[in-house]
Parts: C-alpha cells; structure tokens; sequence
C-alpha cells in the first residue's frame, strides 16, 4: 500500500510554515468558512435582485429565466 503525502501547500510549493495547518481541525475550520461565504453571497444576490425586480420593474420571470441554474 502506498503512502499518501498529506502535507499542506499548493502544488509543488510545501513551505515548513505551512505544515501546522495539515490538519483535520484546519481543513474543517476553512471549510466551514469558505461555506458560510458561499451562503452570504447567495443571500445577497438574492436580496440584491429582489431589489433591481422592484426598482426597474422587472418581471421575476425574466430574470429567472437569463440566471443560470445553480442559483
């Protein structure tokens, strides 16, 4: 079985002062913040298109319709 590398850094680039951040504890810590930013900024856009709707008059239906699919 081989072993896996589970140093921290990004591509060939592993500096020494980044290894107290291979952990379990940071990977959670990063997630759970790179998750509540997604859900902030999809928050905002929302309120944020609601707002334009009102202000110009525009139906919901056509900006569904131009929005992609994921939001």
């Amino acid at each position: 079985m081989e072993k896996t590398d589970n140093s921290c850094g990004l591509g060939s680039l592993r500096p020494a002062c980044m290894q107290r951040f291979a952990s379990t504890k940071w990977f959670l810590f990063v997630y759970s913040m790179l998750g509540t930013v997604q859900g902030m900024s999809y928050i905002y856009m929302s309120a944020t298109l609601t707002t334009l709707e009102k202000r110009f008059k525009i139906p919901s239906q056509t900006i569904g319709n131009t929005l992609p699919s994921s939001l």
